[in-house]
Formats: structure tokens, C-alpha cells, sequence
């Protein structure tokens, strides 16, 4: 299984995911700011449930490399585990959608 995703669509994917980073306003950069482009690409692939073998094949690098850039990409991120490299890019914030509570007091 491939995932679903095929070549212009992992591409559409890169590039939506780079859009909404741009037109974040709140001024603070996400933990995946600190993401290498290849650690990120390999995050956004995992994000949408390919398995570490489709990325591999998807990215053309090798299934120890996709391990590598996983394991750094949850040491950069904070998080212990695929699904909550999941959680993190599927929830991005968004300014004025929720957020910091503790100012409606």
C-alpha cells in the first residue's frame, strides 16, 4: 500500500503545509520550525499515515534514514510516539481559533 498519496499530491501537501506556516501571524514559531526540510517532509508524510516504508519510497531514501529523521524530529518535537507527531501537524494553531484561554478571565 502506497498510502494513497501519489507524487503531485505529497507535492500539494509540502506546499499547503508551507503555506499555513507562512500566514501564521501570532509572531511564534511551532516546535516543527526546527525541523530540518527532510525531518519535516518525512513528519507531514507520517501525518497523513504512510507507513515508514512508503516514505522511504516516496522520498527515495533509505527505511534506516526515515527512522533517523523520526527520531529526531520527536526529540526536536517533544513527542514520544507517530501518533503524536501526528497530533502536532494535524492540529496547527491557528491565531484566533481557540489558543491561550487565561486572557477571558
Amino acid at each position: 500500500m502506497d498510502g494513497g498519496l501519489d507524487g503531485f499530491e505529497i507535492r500539494a501537501l509540502f506546499e499547503r503545509h508551507a503555506a499555513e506556516t507562512e500566514r501564521r501571524s501570532d509572531g511564534e514559531l511551532t516546535g516543527s520550525a526546527t525541523l530540518t526540510a527532510r525531518e519535516h517532509a518525512v513528519a507531514l508524510l507520517v501525518a497523513h499515515g504512510l507507513s515508514n516504508k512508503d516514505i522511504s519510497r516516496h522520498l527515495k531514501i533509505a527505511l534506516p534514514t526515515v527512522k533517523n529523521h523520526l527520531r529526531a524530529t520527536m526529540l526536536k518535537l517533544g513527542v514520544g510516539s507517530r501518533t503524536q507527531i501526528v497530533i502536532h501537524f494535524a492540529s496547527p494553531i491557528k491565531p484566533g481559533a481557540g489558543g491561550d484561554t487565561t486572557h477571558n478571565r
